[in-house]
């Protein structure tokens, strides 16, 4: 069998200890041959069923760049994978089985000793070997699909099983991927089998003639690697690294060149065309550089709104007595029963009340500095609370962004603002003491002052809209923002969308409950079957956006120093139009808004990972929502047999199950939401849901509720953002955005690949001063008189010295350069087995690891029941094994810059 490690035999005897020896060649060299029985009849018998095989057509050519990683692109010249084990014939079953033992034998045992561990493994193949000829066939152009493929397999995979099966032999060229290592070539007969770290080396084999040769891949047990695709910095091979740059270039090209989705969908898969409509975005992308908010339940910022969304927190609270006396207002009956109340007695006597106690309140509205923002005291004593708090988060908006405000004067900014009406505007109902009110404080009767007042302040000469849509505003000022931004006519440089929406009188709460629109519960219940309207919030926010791209002497460039905390790839508007009612939902309407949004980001329906739902908090407003976003995101759930493809699913939340309806505020609660989980790599959990809207028709529609974190697909991700108005005012936003590594921890790479310990081919060379300038000296324990000992040339970088275990049972040594105490060679650990990593020359002082004989079993695997975890190291013996007066040979193998210390 030429070079082999152990017999297949002793294997299926021993199987455990045996995948010790395996796990001990692959940490040393790499790779471990087993011998196997040539002339075993079951290899004719597979030999005749692969012949079957290719009488059925199931080989097929693979590309180059496939063949490359497989057995090299010279002698792979066809490939099958084999069938499950219910359609593969009974030979090539067997063989299948045979590698999945090996897998589970030695998986429990390459924690240790290479660093990570094998859990799972690939689909086996079968390769078809032969010396290519000259002129023959061209092997098929590699495709985008296949290249994704198998990408995902090279990226992974640890372990290579190969079962050589024949009829002709050949011989196996292995090299590490270092530039320095030199090849070795392992001699292969039928019937050898193969193990090799395939994340190591490389490996081509080289036929005598045709022949076959079964493999699998092993793969690293890695969850957040295969669930989260964070782990940027993982090594990866030579043919990875090769087939992720081809395919980034490949799908780059496949998106600047289909005309749209739907062509792109012709070419690709499913899985190819996400990745590309994640990393090339077309359009004129808007990018977010700056956001601030100040929310209830203490959020003053972004990052206490991020604490306070994962945690599930429900700002909800009861009115607070400092904006007025509930107790006069409350009444604990439906908007029924209220009604027929009021026609009992009289509605002036309760026009004023409401049923609905509890909202989301800002701690501190009154509070304000007015010299900051150059306004005489008498001036902001009368201003209404709205004006002071936008002005007081535009400016945290521009300091995030990393304006100030010297910046802001003169520039060509546009404001877009989403705000209460002139007929909205509660500070004209609240009382007012005589120094609030006079000739300033009649700005706070108009409610276009509210976003003039900004421009105003700040010296800013852009555009400037206030939008009064209900809870469409926010998403409409953004829309505006966004086209306001557009390459191809631009109406400003920069633009800030901001929202606002203070609460300060009943009168409010008390139109809104008698309209039937809020809830006796005091919350809202999205989703949930018990939904009987919403509570109110309150608070502030605003985004600051300019072009993601621009164009410089005819050429569009990113600037990539400038931060970006998310796009939004289309934000578009619509009415719902001739309906039941004036308020009334339409799915229809619902389904034509999103469709035109994803026309305008030029993306798949199924590149949304989630929706930000409207939630109006009522059971029939809210299944007509759902069912409207999953059948125009999913459409209907394959049914049997129609479909193998999983589906994908679609997740659905609702930021005002944690403040309410903020109304003009209310989309800014949820885009906010949206940068802030895309930062995190996890959609953040609504509240509130117990048992799901029966009207929801689940089973056809492929979604989710979030009720707790959950991670996106990849590192980045689509959402989308729904908002209406009481009107019919509809406004649809996608916005995409990536995991912010330098804010969040990264995890720490599985592998960090550890060099061989001795590759036969050797390669590259030593440092003058870490070789011997006469020879080799071993000191160990016993010669503490006589001290260190000379070791003999072996021949071909071998060097020997005979060891006779003393009275205690064992010795401990270090290797010598010259007999010099401070030119030591030592392993890093103490009490080391033969094979292990050495290290040095060091001086005495710092060279504290030692080589043991005897006293009981080495520690360069750990030892015990496989149960447990740890390994004796393979051909060690046991503690009762070692006796006095027992001679060893201690070698040290040199090969270029490799060297190990054995016996």
């Amino acid at each position: 069998t030429g070079e082999g490690d152990l017999m297949l035999q002793d294997f299926e005897a021993q199987p455990a200890i045996s995948a010790e020896s395996i796990v001990h060649s692959l940490k040393k060299k790499g790779y471990c041959v087993i011998g196997g029985d040539a002339g075993d009849g079951a290899l004719a018998a597979v030999l005749q069923e692969l012949r079957g095989m290719d009488d059925e057509g199931k080989f097929e050519q693979p590309p180059d760049e496939i063949a490359e990683g497989l057995l090299g692109a010279e002698s792979a010249t066809r490939f099958a994978f084999v069938e499950d084990k219910w359609d593969a014939t009974p030979g090539v079953r067997d063989v299948d089985a045979r590698m999945r033992t090996f897998g589970e034998q030695i998986g429990p045992w390459t924690s240790s000793a290479l660093g990570f561990e094998l859990r799972s493994r690939g689909r086996g193949f079968i390769v078809e070997v032969d010396v290519r000829a000259e002129g023959g066939e061209a092997p098929p152009a590699l495709t985008a699909d296949a290249c994704y493929t198998w990408l995902s397999v090279f990226e992974a995979h640890r372990v290579m099983c190969l079962h050589f099966l024949g009829p002709d032999g050949g011989s196996l060229d292995m090299q590490p991927f270092d530039e320095v290592s030199g090849n070795h070539r392992v001699p292969i007969e039928p019937g050898t089998w193969v193990l090799l770290r395939a994340d190591s080396l490389s490996h081509t084999f080289v036929p005598k003639g045709k022949g076959y040769v079964a493999g699998c891949f092993f793969f690293q047990n890695q969850y957040d690697y295969e669930h989260r695709r964070k782990l940027r910095e993982f090594p990866r091979v030579p043919i990875a690294e090769k087939l992720d740059t081809w395919l980034l270039d490949t799908v780059r090209r496949l998106k600047e060149t289909s005309a749209s989705e739907e062509e792109l969908e012709a070419v690709t898969s499913r899985a190819v065309q996400r990745m590309v409509n994640q990393m090339f975005h077309r359009g004129a992308q808007v990018s977010v550089r700056g956001q601030a908010c100040r929310f209830p339940g203490y959020a003053e910022n972004t990052e206490c709104y991020r604490c306070l969304l994962f945690t599930g927190t429900d700002a909800a609270e009861q009115i607070p007595f400092k904006r007025w006396d509930n107790d006069i207002y409350y009444v604990n009956v439906d908007a029924e029963a209220l009604t027929t109340q009021a026609n009992e007695v009289g509605w002036s006597s309760l026009r004023d009340r409401y049923n609905c106690q509890h909202g989301s309140f800002i701690e501190g509205i009154e509070f304000f500095d007015n010299k900051f923002f150059g306004l005489s005291p008498m001036e902001s004593r009368g201003m209404d609370p709205n004006q002071r708090m936008l002005l007081e988060t535009m400016y945290e908006t521009a300091f995030s962004a990393g304006l100030k405000k010297n910046k802001l004067m003169k520039a060509h900014i546009g404001v877009y603002t989403a705000g209460p009406g002139t007929m909205e505007t509660e500070w004209s109902s609240v009382p007012k003491e005589a120094a609030e009110g006079g000739a300033l404080a009649s700005t706070s009767g108009s409610a276009a002052i509210l976003s003039n007042r900004l421009s105003y302040n700040f010296g800013m000469n852009g555009p400037n809209f206030l939008l009064s849509l209900d809870g469409a505003s926010s998403l409409a000022a953004m829309g505006l923002a966004t086209d306001s931004l557009q390459r191809s006519k631009p109406q400003c440089d920069a633009a800030f969308a901001l929202g606002i929406d203070a609460i300060m009188h009943p009168l409010g709460y008390s139109q809104f409950c008698w309209a039937g629109l809020m809830s006796m519960i005091g919350r809202c219940l999205t989703f949930d079957q018990t939904a009987d309207g919403y509570m109110r919030g309150e608070g502030s926010a605003g985004l600051y956006m300019n072009p993601y791209m621009h164009e410089i002497d005819g050429e569009v460039v990113v600037d990539e120093t400038l931060r970006s905390l998310g796009l939004a790839s289309a934000v578009r508007t619509a009415h719902s139009g001739k309906v039941a009612s004036l308020s009334a939902p339409s799915g229809a309407q619902d389904q034509e808004l999103i469709a035109a949004t994803l026309r305008e980001a030029e993306i798949s329906a199924l590149d949304i990972d989630g929706v930000d739902v409207w939630g109006a908090g009522t059971v029939l407003s809210d299944a007509v929502e759902v069912m409207a976003l999953g059948r125009s995101l999913r459409g209907r759930r394959p049914g049997p047999g129609e479909s193998s493809e999983p589906p994908e699913m679609l997740g659905l939340g609702c930021v005002k199950t944690t403040f309410g309806n903020g109304k003009p505020l209310a989309g800014m609660y949820a885009v906010i939401k949206v940068l802030l989980s895309h930062e995190v790599g996890n959609v953040a959990p609504s509240n509130h849901l117990n048992q799901v809207n029966p009207h929801f028709a689940l089973e056809d529609v492929p979604c989710f509720f979030a009720t707790e974190h959950v991670p996106q697909r990849m590192n980045s991700a689509f959402t989308g953002v729904t908002a209406k108005g009481f009107g019919g005012s509809l406004a649809h936003a996608i916005l995409w955005g990536a995991v912010d590594f330098d804010r969040v921890p990264q995890p720490v790479p599985v592998l960090h690949r550890k060099e061989l310990v001795y590759w036969p081919g050797g390669g590259g060379e030593l440092d003058d001063d870490a070789k011997p300038a006469r020879h080799y000296a071993i000191a160990g324990s016993w010669s503490a008189a006589g001290g260190p000992v000379p070791m003999k040339a072996a021949g071909r970088g071998a060097f020997s010295a005979d060891v006779v275990v003393g009275e205690l049972g064992f010795e401990k040594f270090q290797i010598w350069l010259d007999g010099d105490p401070q030119k030591v060679l030592h392993p890093d650990i103490d009490d080391a087995a033969k094979d292990v990593p050495v290290f040095g020359p060091s001086r005495a002082a710092a060279a504290e690891g030692c080589w043991r004989l005897g006293g009981r079993a080495p520690p360069g695997l750990p030892s015990g029941d496989p149960a447990d975890g740890a390994l004796a190291v393979a051909g060690e013996a046991s503690a009762e094994d070692w006796r006095p007066g027992d001679q060893y040979q201690v070698q040290v193998l040199t090969n270029g810059k490799y060297r190990t210390v054995t016996r």
